[in-house]
């Protein structure tokens, strides 16, 4: 900003007088003083303007940042769920793979010949019907839970690939 002192020189109005001197155009009317002060003006007025202009495209930049913002929190918040939604899935399909196993060790059970008909014919093997049967059961459950135990670690496999390959995609 101009003082103003300054302001006052440049226009003309110090309390020193200073000699005038004659413009060299024969048709301005206008001397040096009042020309210098002309351009002072101008120029305080240009900075007037170019400082309210800034201070407009101040609030223009940090709407435009608010409105990024949003954008960039609803991508995100759509690949959330996304990414929940997959999850479900997988998590179904875990569920899924776990029962058809246990419906196929039921139905491989149904089709083999249960210890009354091994009864029947002859069976060398040691024990009781009752100690044959239980044992067979053991040997259904360790099945059963043997093959639970490898879908959850195929399905826990598959998941750190895939995360591994996520952060792949974003490492550095």
């Amino acid at each position: 900003m101009i003082s103003g002192g300054r302001l006052r020189r440049l226009l003309g109005l110090s309390k020193k007088k200073r000699k005038k001197k004659k413009s060299a155009s024969a048709f301005s009317p206008i001397n040096d003083e009042e020309e210098s002060a002309a351009i002072v003006i101008q120029t305080a007025f240009r900075a007037f303007l170019a400082r309210r202009a800034v201070r407009g495209l101040k609030g223009l930049v940090r709407l435009q940042a608010v409105v990024r913002g949003q954008a960039v929190r609803k991508r995100a918040a759509m690949a959330l769920q996304g990414l929940q939604a997959l999850v479900r899935a997988q998590a179904r399909a875990r569920e899924r793979r776990a029962s058809l196993a246990l419906e196929r060790q039921a139905r491989a059970l149904t089709l083999q010949p249960n210890a009354r008909e091994s009864e029947v014919g002859w069976c060398n093997a040691v024990g009781s019907v009752e100690e044959i049967q239980a044992r067979k059961q053991r040997r259904e459950a360790a099945a059963a839970k043997r093959e639970k135990a490898m879908a959850y670690a195929k399905s826990h496999q598959a998941q750190r690939l895939k995360r591994r390959q996520v952060c792949r995609r974003q490492g550095p």
